[in-house]
């Protein structure tokens, strides 16, 4: 059994820092739609953003767009893309509101939500914001307990949920979305321990984040498939997604030196850039087809110069249909 492969592009919003500083707002968010739109015109099957409020890895009063509103309306130019988050941080919205939310964006978008969800991890937002910040343990038990709450608002005509830290009684959240059973559920996270096992019980699709390494990938895969069968469900309908920065250019030398001009100096920024990919197209294929011996059939590209679509573009005419060529069997 074998299962094709997808392309999703992360759009630019500029969480991190990817925005041009020299624009007012409202001519980035120009910008912001023009570059939807060209990832829509070129094949990709999705887009998808940060769910932040505050720059990172360097915190700063570059303009930040949220998530959720950025998305509806981008669900208003496109036709075709998927629009998902990569991930939305629970913490940050109620489960109930955030089930209002996405079966909103599911109708207006007639259908393209990718769904997806994480524990949450920035510190410095959270404490900016005025959220808690308990330990992760916490955080995870109540990602597990919103899920379940998600999935009964989608599905149920009226929802009741009775747990440690959330609890919802005959709710109703008309309209339902579109998708039957309901949107894809991509559960964002690398926890072995305790993240894993939610992913197993509850995941259509998995991201780990984008700078573990192939071995990091590789052993966590393993460990999920484990969790899946103490719960009894098949690893193979889990689709597994990667997350990875890709700097590309017509030559070698001239994607090394892109890499070099695109990326701040922060010392976060030079750390990551170990994990991206950065080459000529040929050389972008030859890395990312290692991905796929993992089971990877789901590739999430971040191009850290999407705003001057060159980038865009190149990677689709020939990266994607060689990459898209041999089908990849599931693990």
């Amino acid at each position: 059994m074998a299962e094709a492969i997808r392309f999703g592009a992360m759009i630019p919003q500029g969480w991190r820092r990817d925005l041009p500083t020299s624009l007012s707002p409202n001519k980035q968010s120009d910008l912001i739609q023009e570059t939807v739109r060209c990832i829509e015109r070129v094949g990709f099957h999705s887009g998808w953003l940060y769910d932040h409020f505050i720059t990172w890895p360097t915190v700063s009063q570059d303009s930040c767009f949220e998530c959720w509103t950025l998305l509806s309306s981008l669900a208003s130019i496109t036709k075709t893309l998927r629009l998902g988050e990569m991930v939305t941080c629970n913490s940050y919205r109620s489960p109930a509101l955030l089930s209002k939310m996405s079966a909103t964006l599911d109708n207006i978008s007639n259908g393209r939500l990718e769904f997806g969800l994480g524990a949450g991890w920035y510190d410095y937002e959270y404490k900016a914001y005025g959220y808690d910040f308990p330990k992760p343990a916490v955080r995870i038990r109540r990602l597990e307990e919103a899920l379940q709450i998600v999935k009964k608002m989608w599905t149920e005509e009226k929802a009741t949920f009775t747990g440690k830290y959330y609890q919802i009684k005959d709710a109703i959240n008309q309209p339902k979305p579109i998708q039957k059973p309901h949107p894809p559920v991509t559960i964002g996270g690398s926890g072995e321990q305790l993240t894993l096992r939610v992913m197993a019980k509850h995941a259509d699709r998995v991201n780990f984040g984008g700078y573990r390494t192939f071995e990091e990938y590789e052993r966590k895969f393993g460990i999920l498939e484990g969790y899946c069968r103490e719960v009894g469900r098949d690893p193979s309908k889990i689709t597994r997604t990667l997350l990875r920065d890709v700097i590309i250019a017509e030559t070698e030398e001239e994607a090394k030196k892109k890499s070099e001009q695109v990326w701040p100096r922060e010392a976060a920024f030079q750390e990551r850039m170990l994990s991206s990919i950065v080459g000529d197209p040929e050389s972008c294929l030859r890395q990312l087809e290692r991905w796929k011996q993992l089971g990877i059939t789901y590739f999430v590209i971040y191009f850290p110069d999407a705003v001057e679509l060159e980038s865009i573009e190149l990677f689709a005419r020939k990266v994607m249909p060689e990459l898209a060529k041999t089908k990849t069997k599931l693990a």
